[in-house]
């Protein structure tokens, strides 16, 4: 799959999960990657639910919209990587012909949430067909320089790390410390 295939796939469910949440964003590294021409590893979809649902009617209208299994859930082993992010839900996996997904349940509105993402490199989010991008994110890009612009949570050290080697092969260059990040 060619990286217009994989934006064009992942819209198309997009499209789907904003049947639960009209305000549902694909964020942070597929849009990121999409944006230097790379497919992405996996595609993270942003939604908010009602506090009142229940992971078990969560998992009913992602199977309702999209055929996810409750197998999908990843509860408390996907949650650790999480587990200092206060904002996120629930986590599910989701491997649809051949693209994984990352549904990411979260506890607020998600439109702007990209803007809270802790590396500048990874404030992009996709909605109706098109990738919104922060001016930190075009600073980066510009400047080839990835650097610290909210609250990291869990797993700093190693979070930095992955993106920072993905992106070292283009040029790229962390802009920062081990202080900065813990």
């Amino acid at each position: 799959m060619d990286v217009y295939q994989q934006i064009t796939f992942s819209d198309n469910v997009l499209e789907n999960i904003e049947k639960i949440d009209p305000f549902a964003i694909i964020a942070g590294g597929a849009p990121r990657d999409w944006e230097h021409g790379i497919v992405a590893r996996d595609v993270d979809i942003f939604l908010h639910v009602p506090d009142s649902w229940t992971i078990g009617v969560i998992t009913r209208q992602l199977n309702k919209v999209c055929n996810i299994e409750p197998s999908a859930f990843k509860g408390e082993e996907r949650m650790q990587w999480y587990e200092k992010n206060p904002d996120i839900r629930a986590v599910f996996d989701w491997n649809h012909l051949g693209v994984d997904f990352q549904l990411i349940v979260v506890k607020k509105p998600v439109f702007d949430y990209h803007r809270n993402f802790p590396l500048s490199i990874c404030q992009a989010m996709r909605k109706n067909f098109k990738n919104y991008l922060t001016t930190e994110f075009k600073a980066s890009k510009v400047t080839k320089q990835i650097y610290i612009t909210n609250k990291l949570y869990n797993n700093a050290d190693a979070y930095v790390a992955k993106v920072v080697s993905k992106y070292k092969d283009m040029g790229y260059t962390f802009v920062g410390s081990k202080e900065d990040i813990s």
